[in-house]
């Protein structure tokens, strides 16, 4: 690919400028080109270390899945100003922010980032510079680009926290043990960054770089955890985080705790403290009412589940079961339901329980087709894919026949992701052809 005109500048950053392009395919892309800055602190030895940075970041970039992350179409990093083309943005995280804020609504992509977040920190890699600066918006999805998976000698990073252009912002989302020891920083710097951005969306106060943070509200809790100065105090994964995240921005909507609501949400804070004889009060507790109906179910978070796990199987299974219940008789938020059926994935994955297995797949069957969530409904091919144990197929069977629209449940979570009923095991596709 051959860059034919340069068009116009977008930006301009420490190290490196962003121009609009024409190239010889008679398309526009965004090239960016290594170019630092000249002030008193460069050096040619912090030159060339920070030119070998920029290809080994862009490298890495062009590995990454391009659903998650901004694609790179072409690279040339044999000179002595590397660069690479991408496509041009459509927007950046900062105008969905403002925007955001003038129309009084959560701006879209929150569940975007946290996935390209949770991607990376799965294969290992730490983005170390999330940023809106940094958050793109292309072909219908927030993508992460302008990595710094490449941990730069401290002197560059110095360098790069006091040049001109980007520092100022970049400066306001580190983490504090970015300052003091850049090659040592683990994915809670990301996840310190993310309260960072959370920051900036729900509160218009001003910040002291590398502080703890806060919000007004519940959604304050969400932003203090990601930003505490001890990584170790921090969410330890992006999964719990988009569990608490998004059980907030639920109940964001309109919906309110009655009494009983709160007392139970408040026994679930202590549950690091419960006895088996504690739970099961609680599950006692709750079956006087309505669970169904209940909001408290959107408090359960990856942890919670894995404690009702580790207190009692028996007890876990029954939880389960009331879980699965209020999943298929309610609606949630768009980007909460792949919250809701990673819950019952782990369900299913950790019952040994036939019949437990079997409703929990139905409720995630509910859930994909009542909110068309394809997300969702990969989910429930995996469950009942065709290795299935044959006992746990024919109960499945049964539960398919018997429970009203169930059946075109899974007819639609096949159909909707393009896929004919052999993903499933023969016996539900049996019941599934009647």
């Amino acid at each position: 690919m051959e860059v034919k005109e340069v068009l116009a500048p977008i930006n301009r950053g420490g190290f490196g400028v962003i121009e609009l392009v024409l190239c010889d395919d008679g398309k526009r892309y965004a090239r960016k080109t290594f170019s630092p800055l000249n002030t008193s602190h460069l050096t040619i030895a912090l030159v060339e270390k920070f030119r070998v940075r920029f290809i080994r970041e862009v490298s890495t970039q062009m590995k990454m899945p391009p659903h998650l992350f901004m694609p790179i179409f072409f690279a040339d990093l044999k000179g002595e100003n590397p660069w690479y083309i991408m496509p041009v943005a459509e927007k950046v995280y900062v105008n969905e922010i403002e925007e955001s804020r003038h129309e009084r609504r959560v701006p879209n992509g929150l569940s975007d980032i946290l996935n390209s977040m949770e991607f990376m920190h799965s294969t290992g890699l730490v983005h170390r510079d999330l940023k809106p600066h940094n958050i793109l918006f292309h072909e219908g999805t927030w993508k992460l680009s302008d990595f710094g998976l490449i941990s730069p000698p401290k002197e560059i990073n110095e360098l790069s926290l006091t040049s001109t252009g980007e520092n100022p912002r970049t400066e306001l989302y580190c983490s504090p043990e970015q300052a003091m020891d850049f090659k040592r920083v683990t994915i809670g710097a990301d996840i310190y960054s993310f309260g960072a951005i959370l920051h900036d969306i729900f509160s218009s106060k001003t910040r002291v770089p590398y502080s703890e943070l806060t919000a007004e509200g519940e959604i304050g809790w969400i932003i203090e955890k990601c930003t505490k100065k001890d990584p170790q105090l921090r969410f330890s994964s992006v999964t719990v985080l988009r569990d608490s995240l998004l059980s907030v921005l639920s109940k964001g909507e309109g919906i309110t705790f009655n009494h009983n609501e709160q007392e139970i949400s408040g026994q679930l804070k202590e549950i690091e403290k419960w006895s088996v004889e504690d739970f099961e009060r609680f599950i006692f507790y709750i079956k006087r009412f309505d669970y169904k109906e209940f909001n408290v179910f959107l408090e359960f978070n990856s942890d919670v589940f894995q404690q009702f796990r580790d207190l009692n199987i028996a007890l876990f299974d029954d939880i389960s079961l009331m879980y699965g219940e209020w999943v298929s008789v309610n609606t949630f938020r768009f980007d909460y339901c792949d919250v809701v059926v990673n819950h019952l994935e782990y369900i299913y994955s950790s019952t040994t329980d036939i019949e437990v297995k079997a409703l929990i797949a139905l409720a995630a069957a509910r859930l994909g087709r009542r909110h068309n969530r394809w997300y969702v409904m990969h989910r429930v091919i995996k469950m009942c894919n065709p290795g299935i144990p044959d006992s746990l197929a024919f109960r499945l069977n049964l539960e398919i026949d018997m429970h009203e629209n169930a059946k075109e449940d899974f007819l639609r979570c096949a159909s909707q992701i393009g896929y004919s009923l052999d993903v499933y095991h023969p016996q539900i596709q049996k019941v599934l052809h009647q």
